[in-house]
Parts: structure tokens; C-alpha cells; sequence
């Protein structure tokens, strides 16, 4: 109830309704009030307020309550309602490993673990539950899924593969979402069409079948004898951002708005250093850059023995712009060599503790710095300084103490 302009939840009166559901409050003075229902076990509310006319809508919200109801000397207000329906309907059935690319499920296609399903209005918005959160499920190790708990009512889904992994065709046998062995989801925007539950039902027709994107990876490794190409001892570089652009040279984004980028890590399966991959893609024509942690590194020569892209002994990235050449990535490819060689970068400096002029018998310091800016640390390497004329040696001695 209402009074002075507080809102009061202090009850002033209960009811328990008759066998066709009405209730009655009599004798109420004039005044501001709002009706609670305890929602009945395994029911939920039906929407509030739908509708322009009050006497055949809801009045009451998720947890029971109604809005405000005023009331006037002599008035009897009949349009004070509840609607509810029992969420008892499901739908589900199961991500599968399409094989052979037909859009049906075929016996012995396999199940696939990891796929996400959410449950969307027939007008593609999110349905939520009675704490606001989105309704979503994610398939078992053998594929399967299932949404349960659902108040009857038209629906679609939205489908989300694993990584790796594109939606097959749709409706490849024409009975919609009914049909037993097609997949439901469009390819492209992983949405069902509508579809309609009843109290009580169980729909389990909504499959969605798998097939393997297409793939661009290898490796970017160092290239220690400068000559373009991986020979058996030349170690991979981790910690190098790879990234994937259109042919145009566009950098790419994942569905979450996300650059598609991946750093160069240690193969899963090899354990071998310089690895990445980009999966889950459709053909098209593509690019790849690479981004050298802080900046220091210098790629080796281009396509050296003139296989191309899908050489898998050479460089693809064009030393000067540090990008491939665009290039068509066919459907479902695996295009695992991509690859990107790295050179050593050595620099040395060389000053003199005075600009001058000297006197004969003046002593001069020297101090020759060598610096590596390449990929890996470098053995083995010399510097040889010639002595101007007329100068002579008196000491050497290293940053670290150390005479060379």
C-alpha cells in the first residue's frame, strides 16, 4: 500500500484464489495499493502489461507484483490479473562432425564438444531469465546439448562453433528444423529459423553440423645463414605477432571485434618453437603480417627457391614492408606453409674518448660497442680492428672485465 507518498510492502490482507483463479479484496478505503501472487511452483510470469486493453492483460512482473492500482470511493476494479505459464518445455539435440560436407548426419559422424547455443526471441533478441542473464549452453563431449526449463513460445537459436570449425549447409534434406539429420543453423549467421514449443514438449531436432575451416600457419624462424631458406638447424622464434589481413592488406577482426592476431609459441603437439595458426576460416584472399617483439629484427630474403606461398622451405614476407604478397586461401585448406625467416642483426659503434688534436705520446681510448638487435643471441663472433697508423696498442679489456 501507499501512504504519505512511501511505498509500504506491510500486508494488509491475503486471498487465496478459487478453483477458476479469481480472487477479491472488499472494504479497502480509498488509496494507492499493489497486489502480490506467490508465482505458483514451476510457473512463470507471463509478460506484464501486453496489450492496450487492462482487462484482459497481466499486471503482474517476474516476482508476482503488480503496479500501481488506485482506488476510489465506490470503484470495483475487476482488471487487476496474473498470467502465468509453466516452463516446462526444451529444445536441444547435437553438434556433429560433418565429414563428408553433406549437411546430413551420416552414421558414424562423430559429436563435437564445445559448442555454444543461446536461446533468442523469434525476433533475434536475447531471452533472459528471471536474473536478467542470457539463456546459453554449451554441447558434451559426445555433442549434445540441451535448454530446458522454457516457457512455451517462438524461438530461434544461435549457434557457435568450436574454434576451428565452420557450420555446415543448411536444411540440406528441406525439412527445416524439424528434420532429424540436417543441420539448422545458416552458415553465416548461425541463427535457426523460428520455431514454435507447447507446454510440456521436448524438441529435439536442432542440430548443428561441423565442418573443418579452412587453415593459414607454419612457422617464423631465424634464419642463420641468411639465405632465405629453413635448413635443419635453424631454431623458431617465439614471441613474434603474426597477424591476418584481407587482400588488400586490411587487418581482420574476430566476431568479437577483436584483431586476428596470434603470437608464435611452442607447437602443442612438437614442442618445437616459432608456431601459429589461424583456423576456423573461410577461402578467400588473404595476407600476413608479422609484428617482431620491440621492434628488432630484420626478415630474410623473399620466396628464395621461387615456390611461393606454399613452399614450405622458403620466406613468404617481403623484407621491406614485412607482409606476404595477397594470396587465395581455397576452401577448407590447410595452408600450413606460410612461413616467415628472421635475420640476426648485429651493429658495432666505435668512438674515440677525445675528437682531438693529439699530441705524440697522448693516450687515446677506444670504445667499440657491438650490439645485437636480431631475434636470438649470436656465438662465435668476431670484430677485427685495424690500428690507425702511427698508433700502438697499450691495453684491451671488455665491459665485463675480460680481455679479447
Amino acid at each position: 500500500a501507499v501512504g504519505g507518498g512511501v511505498l509500504s510492502t506491510n500486508e494488509i490482507a491475503e486471498q487465496v484464489t478459487d478453483s477458476n483463479g479469481n480472487y477479491s479484496f472488499s472494504g479497502l478505503l480509498p488509496g494507492d495499493y499493489v497486489v502480490r501472487v506467490d508465482v505458483p511452483s514451476g510457473a512463470t510470469a507471463t509478460k506484464q502489461f501486453s496489450g492496450e486493453d487492462r482487462a484482459i492483460d497481466s499486471d503482474g512482473n517476474a516476482k508476482g507484483w503488480s503496479g500501481l492500482v488506485t482506488v476510489d470511493s465506490g470503484d470495483n476494479d475487476t482488471t487487476v490479473d496474473f498470467g502465468f505459464v509453466w516452463a516446462n518445455a526444451s529444445v536441444g539435440d547435437r553438434f556433429w562432425f560433418d565429414a563428408d560436407n553433406n549437411g546430413l548426419q551420416d552414421e558414424g559422424e562423430v559429436g563435437v564438444a564445445g559448442g555454444r547455443v543461446q536461446l533468442l526471441y523469434a525476433d533475434g533478441t536475447a531471452v533472459r531469465d528471471s536474473y536478467g542473464r542470457t539463456i546459453v549452453t554449451s554441447s558434451d563431449a559426445s555433442g549434445f546439448y540441451r535448454l530446458q526449463g522454457l516457457v512455451p513460445g517462438t524461438y530461434r537459436l544461435a549457434f557457435t562453433p568450436p574454434s576451428g570449425y565452420l557450420l555446415t549447409t543448411q536444411d540440406a534434406d528441406s525439412e527445416g528444423v524439424g528434420g532429424a539429420a540436417n543441420s539448422s543453423p545458416d552458415p553465416t549467421t548461425g541463427l535457426s529459423a523460428p520455431f514454435t514449443l507447447v507446454e510440456g514438449q521436448y524438441r529435439e531436432t536442432l542440430d548443428a553440423g561441423l565442418v573443418r575451416g579452412a587453415a593459414i600457419g607454419d612457422r617464423v624462424w631465424v634464419d642463420t645463414n641468411g639465405n632465405g631458406l629453413q635448413d635443419a638447424d635453424e631454431p623458431g622464434y617465439n614471441g613474434a605477432v603474426v597477424r591476418l589481413l584481407d587482400g588488400s592488406g586490411n587487418q581482420l577482426y574476430d566476431d568479437n571485434g577483436y584483431e586476428l592476431a596470434v603470437t608464435t609459441r611452442d607447437h602443442p603437439e612438437t614442442g618445437a618453437p616459432g608456431y601459429y595458426l589461424f583456423s576456423g576460416l573461410r577461402g578467400g584472399s588473404y595476407r600476413v603480417a608479422v609484428d617482431i617483439l620491440g621492434g628488432v629484427a630484420a626478415f630474410t630474403l623473399y620466396d628464395a627457391d621461387g615456390a611461393g606461398v606454399r613452399g614450405g622451405a622458403n620466406s613468404d614476407l617481403d623484407p621491406v614492408t614485412g607482409i606476404t604478397a595477397p594470396f587465395e586461401l581455397h576452401e577448407f585448406e590447410q595452408l600450413l606453409a606460410v612461413d616467415i625467416g628472421l635475420l640476426a642483426r648485429l651493429g658495432i659503434t666505435k668512438n674515440a674518448s677525445t675528437a682531438g688534436p693529439v699530441q705524440p705520446g697522448d693516450t687515446i681510448t677506444y670504445t667499440v660497442v657491438v650490439t645485437n638487435g636480431g631475434a636470438t643471441a649470436q656465438s662465435h663472433v668476431q670484430v677485427v680492428d685495424q690500428l690507425p697508423p702511427r698508433h700502438q696498442l697499450c691495453a684491451r679489456q671488455s665491459a665485463d672485465d675480460r680481455l679479447w
